[in-house]
């Protein structure tokens, strides 16, 4: 009867961990990195995708990683990136810096490293 109650519970949450995770695939529209507030966010870096669907994406990440490899981040480089659905921003004091920047829809909080190898010159 354990063994069933673990079986159930394991699959349940593979099954909504894996729902959570989405994929953005489009090309590099614009990236900035620098001091965005002194605050509320400091020193960020976001790169605007422009998705297949049209959509305007930003993800914002690690201000050092970011700068050490800012000349990997042109404009129309093809980017695809896994990002779980539930680092979308939501503060708002910092969407409100963020706003500021980017007109992007939706703003994800992602690790460089996850940007840095999905990059692709397709």
């Amino acid at each position: 009867m354990k063994t069933i109650l673990f079986l159930t519970l394991f699959f349940a949450t593979a099954t909504s961990w894996s729902e959570s995770l989405m994929t953005i695939e489009g090309r590099i529209n614009a990236h900035w990195s620098g001091e965005a507030d002194p605050f509320v966010v400091g020193d960020t870096c976001m790169i605007e995708v422009k998705t297949s669907s049209g959509d305007l994406v930003a993800l914002v990440t690690d201000f050092d990683s970011c700068s050490e490899n800012q000349s990997e981040l042109n404009t129309g480089r093809y980017l695809t990136v896994v990002v779980d659905q539930n680092d979308v921003i939501s503060n708002e004091d910092v969407l409100s810096v963020l706003r500021d920047l980017s007109s992007a829809r939706l703003f994800y909080s992602v690790e460089f490293g996850a940007i840095e190898n999905g990059l692709s010159d397709n």
